[in-house]
């Protein structure tokens, strides 16, 4: 669809967005795959600080998604693409900032990215065409923008902000995320 978008001659009236990993959700609104799966995350983040993988991604939440589609509504920028994210993220800072959230130490790490063939022999049939590409190209690298691009206020930038969303209790001597306007 992206690529007919491209030859059509109302291309310069479009503007595109294309949505990095997604969080957000709730009781009252429906829950994104990423956010659903932080549970599973939390559950096993005991085993998972002992290891490692290289790669790298961006993150969205969808609130900020919503706050730019409605900028982009009242102040249209047509004929443009924009990646939706955040910073780009390692696997380890990714890691880290989950331990340091939940207090728990996290020191050198075993490395599983050599062992990529072998999970994917492993996983098999669990593993769709999606899971093979990812872990064959693991750095997920956009120039990405958010709400502060566009001059309004930050969101959710920062993986601590999603983390306390989900889980304000386990807050561990971090400061409460401002609130979005």
């Amino acid at each position: 669809a992206y690529r007919r978008l491209a030859e059509a001659p109302e291309r310069r009236r479009v503007t595109v967005l294309f949505p990095t990993l997604v969080f957000g959700g709730g009781e009252d609104r429906p829950t994104s795959h990423l956010t659903g799966g932080l549970d599973g995350i939390v559950r096993y983040l005991w085993a998972l600080r002992w290891f490692t993988l290289d790669g790298s991604l961006h993150f969205v939440h969808a609130a900020d998604i919503a706050r730019v589609v409605a900028h982009l509504l009242d102040h249209p920028a047509p004929g443009e693409d924009f990646v939706l994210g955040n910073a780009a993220h390692t696997v380890d800072e990714v890691l880290d900032a989950f331990c340091e959230y939940y207090a728990l130490p996290r020191s050198r790490a075993l490395n599983l990215t050599p062992l990529a063939g072998l999970i994917q022999a492993i996983a098999g049939s669990k593993m769709n065409s999606w899971d093979r590409y990812c872990l064959k190209q693991r750095h997920f690298r956009y120039q990405c923008v958010n709400p502060r691009h566009f001059g309004l206020p930050a969101g959710y930038e920062r993986l601590v902000d999603i983390l306390y969303e989900r889980d304000p209790r386990a807050l561990r001597g971090y400061p409460a995320p401002e609130p979005a306007t």
